[in-house]
């Protein structure tokens, strides 16, 4: 789960080039080529899948193992696996 939210910060860097182009100004097809090129690169595409896997399945998990450990109110639990 904490890689997937790791991850999550190193997808919203991706922005930053497009933030910095915008007060530069100049053609909207050139920022739309930067940003299209630096989200699909193979480089960052593995940012994405560990997001979602970490997410989804981590924050499962996460909520399992508290309900089962009773770690915390049965609640607080099944408020996580929600």
């Amino acid at each position: 789960m904490l890689t997937g939210y790791v991850c999550y910060l190193g997808m919203v860097a991706l922005g930053v080039p497009a933030l910095a182009m915008a007060p530069a100004g100049g053609h909207e097809a050139a920022f739309a080529h930067v940003i299209d090129v630096s989200r699909d690169d193979a480089t960052t595409v593995w940012m994405f899948v560990l997001f979602v896997l970490g997410n989804l399945i981590g924050t499962f998990l996460v909520g399992l193992a508290l309900l089962r450990r009773h770690a915390v109110a049965a609640w607080a639990a099944i408020g996580v696996l929600a």
